[in-house]
């Protein structure tokens, strides 16, 4: 189920990458799974986390637009017996108090019908609350006049990307190398 999570412990594990130097992305489902991953992960597995448009909320997904559809995907919160499967898996109902996070940005859009910004507003004001003293920043991004992705223009993908990577590079300490030259023998 959180197979983001396992593989990048896995990789660190094996020196593959080395710890806090990951960078968990997703969206829509991907994002709750970027969310969940979070709240589950070891602290200092995960360099920065980017969650677009995440499902965050797995108790009242199904009250908003579309969200209902998805009964069959993530189980209806209004039956008991699902409830109980889907209470541990819900990202907004399961932030620790107890662990430093990393870095973390949610991006949603004020027109998405798809998973409305709900998910983000609510997941990002309980990662604040939960941590008001974390070192690190715990941040929301809201497109303008967007939705779920589809829609968007070249100009807004442009500027979510470098919103998105900037925030990434700022996170990590990344720092631009150039190549060497290389040189060819013809």
């Amino acid at each position: 189920m959180f197979a983001g999570c396992t593989a990048t412990e896995y990789l660190v594990k094996n020196k593959y990458a080395a710890p806090g130097q990951t960078i968990i992305n997703g969206g829509s489902s991907g994002g709750w799974l970027v969310s969940a991953c979070v709240n589950r992960a070891l602290e200092g597995t995960f360099g920065c986390a980017i969650a677009d448009v995440g499902v965050h909320d797995l108790l009242k997904f199904h009250k908003f637009t579309i969200g209902k559809a998805w009964a069959s995907d993530f189980g209806n919160p209004d039956d008991p017996n699902d409830f109980d499967f889907i209470y541990p898996l819900s990202a907004l109902h399961n932030v620790p108090k107890d662990k430093v996070l990393p870095p973390v940005i949610l991006l949603t859009a004020d027109h998405d019908d798809r998973v409305v910004p709900m998910h983000s507003f609510k997941m990002v004001a309980t990662l604040q609350h939960a941590h008001p003293n974390n070192p690190h920043p715990l941040l929301l991004r809201v497109d303008k006049k967007s939705g779920h992705g589809a829609n968007k223009s070249t100009q807004q993908r442009i500027k979510e990307n470098a919103d998105k990577w900037g925030f990434a590079v700022q996170s990590m300490g990344l720092v631009w190398k150039e190549p060497e030259s290389q040189i060819y023998d013809l």
